[in-house]
């Protein structure tokens, strides 16, 4: 499986995309697709967050914070409903993506990534609500557009 490591913050492929292309691994389309899943969980865009999965999209991953997912795959309107009831949980929300690994499984596209994820109930500076850091995982396959789409979703928590 053909490897590429980019450190981004926020998630920037580099001039290595280019090379990466050439080994089998579209670095950059994959490292853009990060950001943009980074960028619909801070801006609290549940459409925008329910448009990144594919339709055989699936989570390992049975809660976050107070919500418990009750199935394995979703449906557009169940990932609508999930982003909708998490982010009015929060006023904002902070997501740090770093030490980016992008690996070729077969037709997939395998993102592994640090994942600080920082929420708060107002919109002040005061602490947070909610604080998780792990390693996440976002497995893409392109959708029928070619566009690349989540087709699966881990976490892996880490000690603070």
């Amino acid at each position: 499986a053909a490897a590429v490591s980019v450190d981004p913050s926020p998630v920037d492929a580099g001039a290595e995309a280019v090379d990466d292309v050439a080994n089998g691994v579209d670095t950059a389309s994959v490292a853009a697709a990060v950001e943009q899943w980074r960028g619909v969980w801070e801006g609290r865009d549940v459409s925008g967050y329910a448009d990144m999965f594919h339709p055989e999209a699936a989570a390992s991953r049975r809660s976050l914070g107070d919500t418990s997912l009750s199935a394995p795959r979703f449906t557009k309107v169940t990932l609508e409903a999930r982003a909708a009831n998490l982010f009015s949980q929060y006023a904002r929300i902070s997501v740090a993506v770093g030490a980016l690994d992008i690996k070729r499984d077969g037709d997939l596209l395998v993102s592994s990534f640090d994942q600080d994820f920082t929420a708060w109930r107002s919109g002040s500076d005061s602490s947070p609500a909610y604080v998780d850091r792990g390693r996440k995982t976002l497995v893409f396959a392109r959708d029928r557009s070619s566009e690349w789409r989540i087709v699966s979703e881990q976490w892996r928590s880490r000690s603070q």
